[in-house]
């Protein structure tokens, strides 16, 4: 037989001394539990040494902290030496706060949390000599398991939020997912636009509920998008729906956008839509009425004439030709024909008009003409201009009537009739501003997980609450029903804030604010608010390479200039005439990574229009933009 190994007194201590776990052996003389030998992987463990520990009663060596009055660590610990003294067993503590002191800074303490056994070492008589105390620290596990319980329960809290902003939102919004269009969430705006309630459509077909919107032709518009991932806009369709029993056609507003999941996998569609009804019914009642005016006008003395403000090209009706002696309408007419046959001495009043209308929008004058064959004749043009709603081209509409031998006329009738809009609610500018504030706690509890998902729903949010917010500003801008607040305010105040509030959501951008003159202006101060916000929004959002912008401020007579400058991406030169019509978008998507709907800068052009004030661009490809707004101080119209 071979002889069994003897492991000597000293190479049990090296065993004790170089164990990776760490270990304290401890006299059971309570209650001072003194410290009779330690090894290295304890000194590591709890920032002591060797030196320090030997012949110190336990308590002595590891005080309590005194601002932790809840763990009641000294007292578990006494508890677990006891039983295992008592049980002869080895006791273990799980999981529990006992902060050590840190060396060198009397008072301050390193909070730890551990996961102990005490071991009973026996004489040969059977009693507890010595206890072995072996501690786990657990600290970095006992944090990242209150992280991860704060990270879920602020997704739980965000989670709430967001349905509550959601089914609370003024428009219409809903979720539909799979090739069935399973009506995932909806709001009730929605539920009243498709004359259902909340519990007959969730979880249901949509086109199980509306039957009769079935086979029209939505369910190749919610393919697509769920196919390409390219949204789709519809205005003024009609849809037929059964609303509180009968059979409605109702029109509406909508927009299809593709529902994406965290990894980017679209597997539905979201729906905003906003029922405007009585704004197409009104549309159709003035086709009507301009289908009598045109024969009335036709049957009266008056020409008629619509000028293109871009071309200068202008269409005529047969009396307008008539009057000018050409007897067929169909001949090519600009305004530079129209300058060729004024008589001389009223050419450059009629031209000066002409310019001021432009600004004022209206046109009213009486002037002379000189007919082929040199007959003079007297004519009174009045005219109106306003924006094309399709080729957004600006376009003056007008009459012209021969007052020669009829001083007397009778009184303009075909007075331009507005387009009353459905009054929209109030949108909802809070839902970005909730997903940031959530998104912004989030990032510092260290979840990347949570985070990413938190971020990609706030995401989506904003993207809402920009369509929402651009397609009810569009809808009032078209029916001429944008309001404005006037008051007065500082403007420089006003740019702080939107500077503020911006550098909150992109700190690693700097936003600089150059005053050279304080300036207090007679204005609509919220709408003047949303232009700054969305100007210094994309002066960020086309900057991926550059960390700061700059806004000017200044003051020259009786106006105020702005002027906001970044350097990013810059427009291409072909491109800049076209940045302020509604939806017009860059053409190279390579340089634009974040394509939208192109409705911020009409939006913004059409409120500075509206205030009497103007807005241009100079740019520079790769080297960064320089949007420029005026504003009169006062004399608000």
């Amino acid at each position: 037989m071979e002889k069994p190994i003897v492991v000597s007194a000293e190479d049990y201590k090296l065993v004790f001394y170089h164990s990776p776990a760490a270990k304290l052996l401890i006299s059971t003389d309570a209650p001072h539990y003194t410290i009779i030998d330690v090894n290295e992987a304890y000194n590591l463990s709890t920032n002591t040494t060797r030196e320090f520990l030997l012949g110190q009663p336990v308590f002595g060596a590891f005080p309590a902290n005194p601002s932790d009055n809840d763990s009641k660590n000294i007292e578990r610990t006494i508890f677990s030496f006891e039983q295992a003294i008592r049980t002869k067993k080895a006791h273990t503590m799980y999981n529990y706060r006992y902060d050590i002191p840190v060396p060198g800074k009397p008072g301050e303490f390193e909070e730890r949390y551990w996961t102990t056994s005490n071991t009973p070492v026996m004489d040969d008589a059977g009693n507890v000599k010595f206890l072995i105390h072996s501690p786990l620290n657990v600290t970095e596990i006992i944090k990242l398991s209150e992280k991860e319980k704060q990270s879920a329960e602020a997704l739980l809290r965000q989670r709430e939020q967001l349905y509550s902003i959601f089914m609370q939102a003024p428009v219409g919004i809903g979720i539909f997912l799979g090739p069935e269009y399973r009506v995932e969430l909806i709001n009730q705006p929605l539920c009243d636009l498709y004359g259902s309630t909340f519990d007959e459509m969730i979880n249901k077909p949509v086109f199980e509920i509306l039957t009769h919107a079935k086979g029209l032709g939505f369910e190749e518009l919610l393919d697509n998008v769920r196919d390409t991932g390219i949204p789709f806009i519809g205005e003024g369709l009609a849809v037929p729906l059964v609303r509180k029993g009968q059979l409605e056609t109702v029109y509406v507003n909508f927009v299809y956008e593709p529902f994406r999941e965290n990894d980017g996998t679209i597997t539905g569609v979201i729906g905003i839509a906003i029922e405007v009804t009585n704004q197409v019914i009104i549309k159709q009642q003035l086709q009507v009425s301009e289908q009598r005016l045109s024969l009335a006008i036709a049957s009266s003395n008056q020409g008629v004439w619509d000028l293109d403000l871009t071309t200068g090209n202008i269409e005529r009706s047969l009396k307008y030709a008539e009057i000018f002696g050409d007897n067929e309408p169909s001949n090519q007419w600009t305004i530079d024909d129209v300058w060729n046959h004024i008589f001389p001495d009223d050419l450059k009043k009629v031209k000066d008009v002409f310019s001021a209308s432009q600004l004022s929008g209206k046109l009213n004058i009486e002037f002379r003409i000189v007919l082929p064959g040199g007959k003079i004749r007297w004519v009174h043009v009045v005219g109106e201009s306003l924006a094309e709603t399709e080729s957004q081209h600006q376009r003056m509409l007008g009459t012209i009537q021969d007052i020669t031998q009829r001083k007397d006329m009778e009184k303009q009738k075909d007075e331009f009739i507005s387009i009353v809009s459905h009054e929209l609610k109030t949108p909802i500018t809070s839902l970005k501003a909730y997903g940031q504030i959530v998104e912004k706690r989030l990032a510092t509890l260290e979840d990347k997980t949570s985070y990413s998902m938190i971020k990609k729903m706030s995401e989506n949010i904003s993207r809402l609450t920009t369509l929402v917010q651009d397609l009810v500003d569009v809808t009032r801008i078209e029916n001429n029903k944008l309001q404005f607040r006037i008051s007065d305010f500082s403007f420089n105040e006003l740019v702080k804030d939107v500077a503020e509030e911006i550098g909150r959501i992109y700190p690693e951008h700097q936003i600089i604010i150059e005053n050279k003159s304080e300036v207090i202006i007679h204005n609509d101060r919220e709408r003047t608010e949303q232009v700054i916000r969305n100007l210094v929004s994309n002066a960020i959002k086309y900057s991926p390479g550059a960390d700061k912008v700059i806004i000017h401020i200044t003051r020259e007579n009786d106006k105020m200039i702005c002027s906001i400058e970044d350097f990013g991406i810059g427009i291409s030169p072909e491109q800049q005439p076209y940045v302020f019509e509604r939806f017009y978008q860059a053409a190279d998507h390579k340089a634009n990574p974040f394509p939208g709907l192109g409705l911020g800068l009409y939006i913004c052009r059409q409120i500075i229009d509206r205030q009497g004030g103007t807005i241009s661009v100079k740019s520079e490809l790769n080297k960064g933009s320089v949007f420029t707004i005026t504003l009169p101080l006062d004399n608000f119209n």
